[in-house]
């Protein structure tokens, strides 16, 4: 673990605990089958228990690295049940043969992480900045963005998880996103257009997805290619995802649907791939010092709240404050990049202090 020295100049003020991104914790809609023994009781207590082992799954794939994951999935020795707040039954449906339920599960982010600690596996919950979603569809040789017909959108929008690390906008289908930009616009890279549409709507950042399916009547084939771009910055890069290669070209029937539901589940991971990747990448300088100064009380206290989100209450132990100052000691194996990812949301972003050597100052760009 890495000793780093956080300096935050500020005015003194009284440390209120914060809590993690609970959402994140919490894994909606856990389908679980059984065959019917005549019990209910023994019926719901089983498929609780399913269900906490199947939810604890899905969220270990958010949070952990694949390497980490393989590491403890199917676990036997994990009472999944601890590590449970709360549950719910949001259907149960039960014939003479089968049982069927619907089963929310929030597990506890601080049990959580103090798992994963004790086992020497690092949690990632860094949640994105929010994209805004421009998908474009192109059938029968007429493009589709904000009309009623674009199915693809439909698609998109309805597999959206909102409870993923990344997250997603989707602009209302209607009348003033026609009149503010269309796909011609984007799909020729239109940037003072893109730039007023994403003003517009509060956003910075954009992931434009083109989809063209056509009909191949000699083939009697659906034939689909996709292309996605990440736009911030005035500039346009490719976003390389797995269902780009992997995508069935051909098909006997549509396949938005499931290019749809594969499309951003492999954005989920590129996001997650971002945040893992980050901290392998070797850095000339390690963080030894974090400085940051405000006059505006309520940003500090916003600020400091960030900072505990992302290191964990028990790595900042506060070494001494004063009227100026307040020095924390922090334990922590997160890289800058890494920081810098999770403090991008908040408009804040560390930058290395050419003038102190192992110095990075906290940038407030609100």
């Amino acid at each position: 673990m890495k000793n780093l020295i956080f300096i935050i100049i500020l005015p003194f003020f009284f440390f209120s605990l914060i809590k993690a991104e609970d959402n994140i914790f919490e894994i909606k809609n856990n389908e679980v089958f059984l065959e019917n023994s005549g019990d209910i009781l023994e019926l719901r207590n089983k498929s609780k228990q399913i269900a906490f082992k199947n939810a604890f799954r899905v969220l270990i794939e958010k949070i952990l690295s694949q390497e980490d994951y393989n590491k403890i999935n199917g676990s036997v020795s994990i009472d999944f049940e601890s590590l449970v707040t709360d549950f719910k039954f949001q259907k149960e449906k039960i014939s003479d043969i089968n049982y069927f339920a619907i089963i929310d599960v929030n597990f506890d982010p601080k049990k959580i992480k103090l798992l994963f600690s004790k086992k020497n596996l690092q949690t990632n919950v860094f949640i994105s900045e929010t994209f805004l979603v421009i998908p474009i569809m192109r059938k029968f040789n007429t493009l589709y963005l904000w009309e009623k017909d674009n199915l693809w959108y439909e698609f998109l929008k309805n597999e959206y998880e909102e409870q993923g690390l990344l997250k997603l906008y989707f602009p209302k289908k209607n009348h003033k996103n026609k009149l503010m930009i269309s796909a011609n616009k984007i799909l020729v890279k239109d940037i003072e257009k893109i730039n007023q549409f994403l003003k517009f709507h509060k956003k910075r950042k954009a992931i434009i997805v083109f989809v063209d399916e056509v009909y191949n009547y000699q083939k009697k084939m659906f034939e689909t290619k996709i292309k996605s771009f990440i736009y911030q910055n005035n500039e346009f890069s490719d976003l390389l995802i797995t269902s780009e290669g992997n995508l069935n070209k051909e098909s006997k029937k549509s396949q938005l649907d499931i290019l749809a539901k594969t499309y951003l589940r492999d954005l989920q991971f590129w996001w997650k791939n971002k945040i893992d990747t980050s901290k392998n990448k070797p850095e000339e300088n390690e963080v030894v010092s974090l400085n940051f100064a405000t006059q505006n009380i309520k940003r500090s206290i916003q600020l400091e709240n960030f900072l505990l989100k992302i290191l964990g209450e028990q790595n900042m132990v506060l070494k001494e404050f004063s009227k100026d100052n307040v020095v924390y000691d922090i334990n922590t194996d997160y890289s800058v990049e890494q920081i810098n990812l999770a403090l991008e949301p908040h408009d804040v972003r560390l930058i290395k202090n050419l003038s102190q050597k192992n110095y990075f100052d906290v940038i407030d760009e609100k």
